[in-house]
C-alpha cells in the first residue's frame, strides 16, 4: 500500500494537517443530510461517530452507517459547497460519493479531482465546516488530511474477586 495516496484498512480518522482536528457529523448526528465538520478528537466508546473507513470509494461512519457525500449532489461555482453524510446511492447515482486520496493529503471527489475537502473558517475553532473547494496554493494548508487508526479497545476486566469468597466463585462451592 502507498500511504501517500491509498487509504488505510480498517476504522481511522481522518486529521486535518492544520490543527489536527477530526472529521464527524454536527452534534454526532446519524441523519442523512448532516454537515460534516471538524471536531477535537475523542477516544473509546464516543469516539465512533469520528470514526471512518474507505469502502470501495466510499468513505463510510462507522457510528451513522451513512457515506460522505457532496451536499446537493453537485460543486456550486459561486456558493459554497458543504460535505455531509447520506445513505449509500446506487452504484449509478455515486458520483458525489466517491472519493480518491490524492498526493500530498488531498481527499478528492473522484468525478472533480481539482475539488478537495476544506476546513472552512478558522483552524484553531472546533465545529469548522467542511466544504469542497478547489485546491488552492495559497490555503492548501487547510485542504490537506491524514489518517489515525482507531485505537484497539482494552478488554472489560471483571472485578477482582474478596480472598474469603475464592473457593465459592471458582470452586462453586456453597458455604452457606
Amino acid at each position: 500500500m502507498n500511504k501517500e495516496t491509498e487509504f488505510p484498512e480498517g476504522w481511522f480518522y481522518i486529521k486535518s494537517k492544520t490543527n489536527n482536528y477530526v472529521l464527524e457529523p454536527h452534534c454526532l448526528s446519524v441523519n442523512s443530510g448532516t454537515r460534516i465538520v471538524a471536531s477535537k478528537q475523542r477516544f473509546g466508546f464516543d469516539a465512533d461517530s469520528q470514526l471512518w473507513r474507505y469502502d470501495d470509494g466510499y468513505i463510510v461512519n462507522k457510528a451513522s452507517g451513512k457515506v460522505l457525500d457532496i451536499q446537493g449532489g453537485h460543486i456550486r461555482t459561486f456558493h459554497r459547497t458543504y460535505l455531509c453524510q447520506l445513505d449509500r446511492k446506487p452504484s449509478s447515482e455515486t458520483s458525489n460519493q466517491q472519493w480518491t486520496l490524492l498526493p500530498g493529503g488531498f481527499i478528492s471527489s473522484k468525478t472533480h479531482k481539482n475539488h478537495v475537502l476544506h476546513l472552512h473558517g478558522h483552524f484553531y475553532r472546533s465545529k469548522n465546516e467542511i466544504l469542497i473547494n478547489r485546491i488552492k496554493d495559497d490555503d492548501s494548508h487547510k485542504q490537506t488530511w491524514y489518517f489515525e487508526p482507531e485505537p484497539s479497545q482494552p478488554k472489560i476486566l471483571s472485578p477482582p474477586i474478596p480472598k474469603e469468597y475464592s473457593d465459592y466463585f471458582i470452586n462453586g462451592k456453597n458455604h452457606y
